[in-house]
């Protein structure tokens, strides 16, 4: 009903006063289903569906006086989008009494919402072994593709700038990996050399992508220090989303 109100009217300094009742009227429904009303957000065009986080998002920030609960929400809506991460990292500094740095509190949020990430262990087109276990207290981002994936290969040249301007020089704090799926080595081989792509590649063993229960291609998996894993939703600019996440 909230969402049906919100799109029914346009926004405008001479209706604001009727989107802060309706927030209001809506607000102890929506309040504990943030995560239900953020993905019920993505009926918006991208301009309303950001305005519509940033209207619930000032609301429960300027009229509820539990400060834990503003930073519950804040929380939860900042780890289905990071690009609100520099919101909670303000609230939590200005409000919170712990000693506690926000880093280790990130931290501790992500692991806590995040699945046990299954082990890796493959051997790379350059036959070397890449063994998740072996990088543990690293982030690892894991890129499922294949190529006879049209959205796949769009989006290498992007990977491919990932790899070299933030892997290669940061190679203490995050990893790369991607996993060629239902292809054949000789294709991919020919296919990177066509391309002229250099990011490291293993061929799938037919299992790994049922573990991490990849849904469809690309999909891409980020392992935190810890060993649990996120996945990065699809369609999203997901350089953001793992620079903001890891930072």
């Amino acid at each position: 009903s909230y969402l049906n109100n919100y799109t029914s009217n346009s926004k405008s300094e001479s209706n604001s006063a009727l989107y802060e009742t309706t927030l209001k009227k809506y607000e102890k429904k929506l309040q504990p289903k943030v995560t239900q009303v953020l993905m019920h957000a993505d009926i918006f065009p991208d301009e309303r569906k950001e305005s519509f986080k940033n209207d619930y998002l000032t609301f429960v920030t300027n009229t509820v006086d539990d400060k834990k609960r503003i930073l519950s929400t804040l929380l939860e809506i900042a780890l289905i989008d990071p690009a609100y991460k520099n919101k909670l990292e303000e609230f939590y500094n200005a409000n919170n009494a712990t000693t506690k740095k926000f880093g280790t509190y990130w931290m501790e949020a992500i692991n806590a919402s995040a699945n046990i990430a299954p082990s890796i262990s493959l051997y790379m087109l350059n036959r070397k072994l890449f063994s998740s276990k072996q990088l543990s207290g690293k982030w690892i981002l894991v890129d499922f593709w294949g190529t006879w994936c049209g959205p796949c290969r769009e989006e290498h040249p992007d990977l491919q700038k990932f790899c070299d301007s933030i892997v290669v020089t940061k190679l203490e704090n995050i990893s790369l990996l991607t996993i060629a799926c239902r292809d054949t080595e000789e294709k991919v081989l020919n296919y990177l050399h066509e391309k002229q792509l250099t990011f490291p590649v293993a061929m799938s063993d037919n299992r790994i992508e049922h573990a991490y229960a990849v849904q469809g291609y690309p999909a891409k998996m980020l392992i935190t220090p810890e060993g649990k894993y996120i996945t990065i939703p699809f369609g999203i600019d997901w350089l953001n989303f793992v620079k903001q996440y890891c930072d």
